[in-house]
């Protein structure tokens, strides 16, 4: 066999390889010698076609768009490779180079690559065209919880919005235009400058991905007072901010049918108009937010009806800050809610007096801070929580106040039956009712003052009481430990019962004058060594004084326990044996009308323990 020219170090190894094998039926520079050779030998070498290949490049890329088709670049690149020409392959040699140079695969190889990329993913994203238009389809996922939702922005122009679909969004306009009954409208981020009403009975509220701030002018932004009375459930609900300049934001009907409310927003600024109008009758009813009065506002942010009470079970949850030098926070007149606040407040108080009265069964969970002028009126109805500055006036009706108190003032008005227990400090209490006021708890630091008419039971713990008038009608039945150089003054029309323990450290503990009335059947205790437990002041006058079984114990040092001078007469009554450390005295006339002298026991064993 002659030695061939070579056109590569190739050819040339090739060809001393062949020469080894003298038996070898392999390929000879013969064999192909037309196109057609060498297209059978590709085929039957396995190597995949043009179509072979793009069928398969297909079967993964799919139909995927150009934007998002990184395998089209593999492919161009396949398709760069071109066709062989009968010239380009003259030799075995570079046949074989051809081959090894293209690096083409064969079908096994190319199976095996797409099965790798396929992995486990079922038919139905086995492709990248099928997974792009799954991604791009993805809203399709929450079709069925959407049905019913108009989303609004404001940010569209309108005419292309598409219920259900929150990538295609209403005006707000449009919303209330298309929405019926047991339809949503849902508010996506943004502010929205509103511009009119858009309540309907049966739609609910609610927002979208985060905070919608409504800003609204002078109309009613809710106003269910200008729709037909209903009783579908008021339902809005969700992350709302409202800037309120004017108008209401929640104006309920004030109609005769019961209906359920869902009330729930974040933050309400309050410029003016009402955040709510509430209705005067409800089933079941939950109002919840935080709300800010600005410094000039005139209106309260709540504001009850003025024909009728708001009646229904009703809770309030509520944070408010009220900076308003104008206005109270709250215009009142319910029945059966359960209010739990937290109020700070510059000049005025939480609730302004109720515009009528009987309201009734409220609870209240307070938590109330407020400046030295602002005043707070409670009604009706059972009170915890605490209470720091301000004035708190016990207003109308039968109260119940169990909280902390702390600076204040506590006024009792004539129209109310009032308990309050408290853990107090610095509180000046002022008793203007007639009817009862009983104080329990622990006191301490505080002022009472009361008129001729006022009736009070101390009953808790007082420490550094100041009586700053006469009792009028006290009575003791807990332990009250006066301010040092202090005493309780009984005259006129004023009665003190001692049925618990009263502590002073002055000059008397109790100082009679005129018609006053004391009456003891439990301790009296003077701490100043020379101090006497009770004096009267030297005035023409019969003075009543009755001891049930009383124990008295002046100062040590003291030369009576009781002291009375002419022209006063002490008509003293005694129910039992009364002991005390020290005698009577003075140049008053004693008439002993029940019981005699032999009564009043003096024994300086005497030793009451203190508070």
């Amino acid at each position: 066999m002659s030695k061939p020219p070579f056109h590569s170090v190739t050819e040339e190894l090739l060809y001393s390889i062949l020469l080894k094998l003298p038996d070898m039926t392999s390929l000879t520079k013969d064999d192909i010698n037309t196109i057609a050779k060498l297209n059978a030998i590709i085929e039957d070498g396995d190597i995949p076609s043009d179509a072979i290949i793009t069928e398969a490049i297909n079967s993964i890329k799919g139909n995927v768009p150009e934007g998002g088709d990184t395998l089209a670049k593999l492919y161009s690149i396949i398709q760069g490779l071109g066709n062989l020409k009968k010239e380009d392959i003259d030799t075995l040699a570079e046949l074989n180079e051809i081959l090894t140079d293209a690096d083409l695969v064969n079908t096994s190889e190319l199976s095996l690559a797409i099965s790798a990329l396929v992995g486990g993913v079922p038919e139905a994203g086995s492709t990248l065209a099928k997974l792009y238009n799954l991604l791009g389809g993805k809203k399709d996922k929450y079709a069925d919880t959407y049905l019913n939702t108009y989303f609004v922005s404001p940010n569209v122009a309108g005419g292309s919005g598409i219920k259900g679909d929150y990538m295609m969004p209403f005006t707000p306009d449009e919303a209330y235009q298309l929405a019926g009954n047991g339809d949503t409208i849902a508010f996506l981020p943004g502010v929205y400058y509103m511009v009119g009403n858009m309540a309907k009975n049966g739609v609910a509220y609610t927002t979208f991905g985060g905070r919608a701030l409504l800003v609204t002018g002078g109309f009613n932004l809710f106003d269910y007072e200008s729709l037909d009375d209903a009783a579908s459930p008021i339902t809005i609900d969700g992350d709302f901010e409202f800037s309120n300049s004017g108008g209401t934001i929640f104006n309920f009907k004030n109609g005769t049918i019961p209906r359920k409310y869902i009330i729930r927003w974040s933050e309400a600024s309050h410029y003016g108009g009402a955040i709510m109008r509430m209705p005067t009758v409800l089933s079941t009813g939950i109002f919840e937010g935080n709300i800010e009065l600005s410094q000039d506002c005139m209106t309260a942010a709540i504001e009850c009806s003025d024909s009728a009470m708001t009646t229904g079970a009703g809770i309030m949850n509520l944070t408010i800050i009220n900076n308003s030098q104008l206005s109270f926070a709250i215009k009142p007149w319910f029945s059966g809610f359960r209010f739990n606040i937290s109020y700070v407040g510059t000049a005025f108080g939480l609730f302004a007096q109720p515009i009528g009265t009987g309201s009734d069964n409220n609870l209240y969970s307070l938590n109330i801070k407020q400046g030295v002028t602002c005043t707070t009126y409670l009604t009706s109805g059972q009170y915890s929580g605490t209470i720091q500055g301000g004035l708190i006036f016990l207003y109308q009706g039968a109260i119940h106040l169990d909280a902390r108190l702390d600076g204040c003032e506590l006024h009792v008005s004539p129209d109310t039956s009032s308990k309050v227990i408290a853990v107090a400090n610095t509180v000046s209490i002022f008793n203007d009712q007639p009817t009862m006021l009983k104080l329990d708890g622990v006191w301490h630091n505080s002022t009472y003052d009361s008129n001729t008419q006022a009736s009070c039971i101390m009953a808790g713990e007082f420490y550094a009481l100041q009586i700053n008038t006469s009792v009028g009608q006290l009575k003791i039945t807990g332990n009250v430990r006066l301010k040092e150089g202090t005493s309780a003054l009984v005259r006129n029309t004023d009665i003190l019962e001692v049925a618990g323990k009263l502590i002073a450290n002055a000059s008397e503990a109790i100082q009679l004058a005129e018609n006053g009335s004391v009456v003891i059947s439990g301790y009296i205790k003077q701490l100043d060594s020379s101090g006497r437990a009770i004096s009267f002041l030297s005035e023409e006058y019969t003075i009543p004084l009755t001891l049930k079984n009383a124990i008295i114990q002046s100062g040590s040092l003291s030369q009576e326990s009781i002291f009375a001078d002419a022209p006063i007469i002490v008509d003293l009554r005694l129910y039992g044996r009364s002991y005390s450390n020290k005698s009577i005295g003075g140049s008053s006339q004693i008439n002993y009308l029940i019981g005699g002298a032999g009564d009043f026991v003096i024994d300086s064993d005497i030793n009451i323990v203190d508070l």
